[in-house]
């Protein structure tokens, strides 16, 4: 994390006048690192929790304070220039949980503080940076082996970029330190641009040395996370099938990443794989004391399954009928904490990944006298909606409303309505009610 200084490394970076503060424990905080720094010297993963984790205690910096070693950056909001660094770290079930600061402008926490889920995501561009930065990866998985101190610095400066925090005018101090850490925070900047996905469970069923005659196969399952295989166990379901994986027959259990066998009993038949997924979220944090500054980090939650199927029919068979296009839309109703509809709140409508980080923003819908906005037609996939604005006398509830438009959601719980258009195309309008937060009437004042 990163404090609001301004001394540059001598003859290394031009010096800069700025503001000079740092909080007390994070002065103190280097006091306590001693041999408990090497516990993060070589990195760690990101942690799997079952939930956002509400309040996380601060126990230690990664690699001690470093000031005017590596890099120093302009700070947008604060309006001068900064190069010290400290890195935090807490404790969740015993598990390390790293932050990355977002508002470098502001106060890093010290060992002894707690702080708090704010019940937001960060960016998708911040998400990209901590999915191949260092804290997701090691120094060495990134292949700078030996470098952890350069690769969390690297990962921070790309953060803060990605927030808009800082300029892209960064100077790299001229060092050794400072010339690996722009190579590194280079390699991250070319990794993000290569993400094609947001890091949840994917998977495939490949393929090969098909025989429909005979309705045999082999099928490999592969799982992936944020771009690794993941080996775990999942379940298979057969019809008009038999399998075998490591040359044992399977019904019920198979292991991903290794090839099944399967053969046909009849003229048709197929297979089924499912495995339990997860997804990555980028959930936001701060002190809520004093100037402390917002935080993030990046954690794996529970998510659907995920299932792919394999099926054979014999060559006579007539080939698959395509699928029908769908749309949907959304109404989102919106009450008062006494029961009442709320007439023109207004709520911006974003795209988001399966973790409902927001990405794209699409457009504001506002509700009517009967406390429902209604979106337009939208293509399957995630959304979320926040309150921009809200009536007269009422709190503005920011907390983003999820809204699934997938086409498994929509077919469980929407309405659907067959369209025609002029033009002979069709499709099926699925439309979704989704609740809004309840506000609260503002407390009078006294």
């Amino acid at each position: 994390m990163e404090k609001v200084f301004e001394k540059s490394t001598k003859d290394q970076l031009n010096p800069h006048k700025g503001l000079k503060f740092l909080s007390a424990l994070g002065m103190i905080l280097p006091v306590f690192m001693g041999s408990v720094q090497s516990v993060f010297a070589d990195g760690h993963h990101y942690i799997q929790v079952d939930n956002i984790p509400g309040a996380v205690p601060i126990e230690q910096n990664s690699f001690g304070g470093r000031q005017g070693q590596i890099a120093s950056v302009y700070c947008v909001h604060g309006g001068f220039w900064d190069d010290r660094h400290q890195g935090i770290h807490g404790k969740v079930d015993g598990k390390d949980m790293r932050f990355y600061c977002l508002e470098p402008e502001k106060v890093t926490l010290g060992q002894g503080s707690k702080s708090k889920y704010k019940k937001q995501q960060a960016k998708v561009g911040v998400k990209k940076v901590l999915m191949v930065g260092f804290g997701a990866n090691s120094a060495e998985e990134m292949g700078f082996n030996g470098y952890s101190a350069e690769a969390e610095y690297a990962t921070q400066v790309a953060v803060w970029l990605a927030q808009g925090a800082i300029t892209s005018n960064i100077r790299w101090a001229n060092t050794a330190s400072g010339k690996k850490a722009h190579e590194i925070f280079d390699y991250i900047q070319k990794e993000v641009g290569k993400i094609k996905g947001n890091g949840a469970t994917t998977l495939t069923l490949k393929a090969t040395n098909v025989d429909k005659n005979a309705g045999t196969a082999t099928l490999t399952p592969r799982l992936v996370e944020n771009s690794e295989n993941i080996s775990r166990e999942g379940t298979i379901r057969l019809t008009n099938m038999t399998a075998t994986q490591d040359g044992k027959s399977v019904t019920s259990k198979i292991d991903s990443n290794k090839a099944i066998q399967v053969k046909g009993a009849g003229s048709s038949g197929s297979v089924k794989v499912t495995f339990p997924a997860r997804t990555l979220a980028a959930p936001m944090y701060n002190a809520q004391y004093g100037n402390s500054q917002d935080t993030v980090s990046l954690v794996s939650l529970p998510a659907k399954s995920v299932s792919k199927t394999w099926s054979f029919d014999k060559p006579d068979t007539p080939p698959d009928q395509p699928q029908k296009k769908i749309k949907a839309m959304f109404d989102l109703k919106k009450k008062d904490d006494e029961g009442d509809q709320v007439d023109q709140a207004k709520f911006d409508v974003y795209t988001a990944d399966a973790g409902y980080s927001p990405d794209e923003f699409i457009g504001t819908i506002t509700t009517n006298k009967n406390g429902v906005a209604r979106s337009g037609e939208l293509d399957p996939g995630y959304y979320v909606a926040i309150e921009r604005s809200t009536g007269k006398n009422l709190d503005i509830d920011q907390t983003p409303v999820q809204i699934d438009l997938t086409a498994e959601n929509l077919e469980q719980n929407a309405k659907v309505t067959h369209v025609k258009n002029p033009d002979g195309s069709e499709y099926d309008l699925y439309h979704l009610d989704v609740d809004g937060p309840i506000n609260n009437h503002k407390k009078p004042q006294i």
